[in-house]
């Protein structure tokens, strides 16, 4: 198994994560040696089951598949160790096997479905982050181009109204209007190469 299928501890080599789940199985064989009059055959293939959730949770896919093959092998094993004949065993070690297949399949599932939400939440963040960029870069084109419009369109406020003053020369009016042409074309310029960028995007 891939490590990234270890949830939540996907650092663990994997010989760690077969040894967790092995250790849970023990632990359901050590609490069955301690506590025998409590728990029955039905009530042992349960805790089996839980072991296996537990090793697919923490271990991961390949783990949980062992510890449950490691469980119905030493659940179907009776004391002495022969198969017993018995088909409440028999209904229970199938049981149990399904339950640990689905189970297993569930977290499967459930992991999975958490890489795909991680992944999708990457991705959204990195959209945002672009989608501030090309807004940053918006204002600062627009700032830049209200600079260049508003320097021509000042100098022909300016000379435009020099031009009305009383006692203004002749020179004075060849040479504002000189001024005012030249910026008129000038802000005409930025304005057809504005449409043309806009045609091409």
């Amino acid at each position: 198994m891939a490590p990234a299928d270890a949830f939540p501890f996907p650092t663990l080599p994997a010989p760690l994560r077969f040894a967790i789940a092995l250790a849970a199985v023990g632990l359901v064989y050590l609490a069955d040696y301690g506590f025998g009059s409590l728990i029955d055959d039905g009530s042992q293939f349960l805790l089996l089951g839980t072991a296996v959730m537990v090793s697919a949770w923490v271990a991961g896919t390949g783990p949980a598949l062992a510890a449950m093959v490691v469980g119905a092998v030493l659940g179907a094993l009776d004391g002495s160790g022969s198969w017993p004949d018995d088909r409440a065993t028999h209904t229970h070690l199938a049981l149990f096997l399904v339950q640990g297949l689905l189970l297993t399949a569930l977290v499967s599932e459930l992991r999975s479905a958490r890489r795909v939400a991680e992944q999708r939440a990457v991705d959204a963040q990195e959209a945002r982050r672009e989608s501030e960029s090309a807004s940053r870069m918006k204002d600062e084109f627009l700032a830049t181009l209200s600079h260049e419009l508003r320097t021509p369109l000042n100098a022909i406020l300016g000379w435009s109204h020099m031009m009305r003053r009383e006692g203004v020369t002749p020179a004075d009016l060849a040479r504002g209007a000189d001024v005012i042409e030249r910026n008129a074309r000038s802000q005409a310029t930025i304005i057809q190469d504005l449409l043309d960028m806009s045609a091409i995007i």
